[in-house]
């Protein structure tokens, strides 16, 4: 660090370092943890949303990072784990069945336009106090709900003997298939996630599901950062999901709240790579999105290759030379990465 300038910042997901060394930082088990849901209904909501959990975090109530997922997102992140748990439940049921029930389920269960979820975690108190908090904020914008590892399991067993009431039966459903997911504010980790990536191309996948390259589903990402202000964002992602779609493709949405501070962007398209045709348009797309998000102030913090010399051709003069100063003060050899962002 050199004064207040964090220079350390500028090695995290960049090509001006080299890894040494990887850790995990551990935290004590907290005492007590509630996963904080927030459904909204329309668009229109995702302003005033994130503007009270900007307050929040301003308040110190949230301090875990918050995702906020768009509709096709949620369903792409439940859908798989729902064909997994139907055709283990009913092996004898053809896949034709499993894959329009889990359509069934997932359309009425995942019906918002977005859902926020976060966990709070520390002494029971406490957490008991930020969730009220949560609870009067966050209701002015959405329907708030929390998730708890006891609530859950209470659930089981209270819909259990009830299972036989078509409605209860889909809610246990839905609850039990989605349980590795719920697990993740624990901190359990799980690659049922990644599986979301085939669902909208070919699934089951017929390769190893761990090894995306092995398989026809295509996917290309935008990564830009919006600033931590509702109404910016809202606008941004309201104008991305028409360029994406006028494109030709569904918009898969998540924004990740960074240190109370800035929104992540991981917006993307799927296709079929067997379709070079499809390919090429879902390269244009992409493209087209880069350049949007250059015009309007939202550099990407992370790009592919192939997207490389359309970006550094619309970024100010004044930008890429601040760039070439760095590179020629950290690496002077040019050794690191060499080319790489034409640098």
């Amino acid at each position: 660090r050199s004064g207040e300038l964090p220079l350390g910042a500028l090695f995290a997901q960049s090509n001006l370092g080299i890894v040494t060394a990887a850790g995990f930082k551990l935290l004590p088990r907290p005492e007590y943890r509630a996963t904080g849901v927030v459904r909204l209904r329309s668009h229109d909501a995702l302003a005033q949303a994130i503007g009270c959990l900007k307050q929040l975090y301003d308040e110190g109530i949230v301090s875990t990072s918050f995702h906020i997922a768009n509709r096709f997102r949620t369903t792409s992140t439940f859908s798989p784990c729902l064909y997994d748990f139907l055709v283990q439940r009913h092996p004898d049921k053809p896949l034709e069945w499993v894959r329009a029930e889990v359509e069934r389920l997932v359309g009425k269960e995942v019906r918002d336009a977005w859902t926020m979820a976060g966990a709070m975690l520390g002494r029971k108190r406490v957490v008991r106090a930020q969730m009220a908090r949560f609870r009067e904020v966050m209701s002015r914008a959405g329907q708030v709900q929390f998730t708890t590892q006891a609530l859950i399991e209470n659930a089981k067993k209270v819909l259990t003997p009830l299972s036989f009431i078509p409605a209860i039966h889909d809610k246990l459903t839905f609850i039990l298939a989605a349980e590795p997911v719920f697990a993740l504010t624990r901190g359990v980790p799980t690659d049922v996630t990644l599986k979301g990536v085939y669902w909208p191309i070919e699934y089951p996948p017929t390769h190893d599901p761990l090894e995306p390259d092995a398989g026809p589903a295509g996917v290309l990402y935008g990564l830009p950062i919006f600033p931590l202000d509702g109404a910016i964002a809202a606008q941004a992602t309201r104008d991305l999901t028409r360029l994406i779609e006028s494109h030709g493709f569904d918009a898969y949405v998540t924004l990740n709240v960074l240190d109370g501070k800035a929104l992540e962007g991981v917006i993307n398209v799927t296709f079929d790579l067997r379709d070079s045709q499809r390919t090429k348009q879902a390269h244009a797309c992409i493209a087209a999105l880069h350049d949007w998000c250059i015009e309007q102030g939202f550099p990407p913090y992370r790009l592919g290759n192939q997207f490389t010399a359309g970006v550094i051709s619309k970024m100010r003069p004044r930008t890429i030379q601040t760039l070439q100063a760095l590179k020629r003060v950290l690496d002077p050899n040019g050794i690191l990465s060499p080319g790489k962002y034409q640098l």
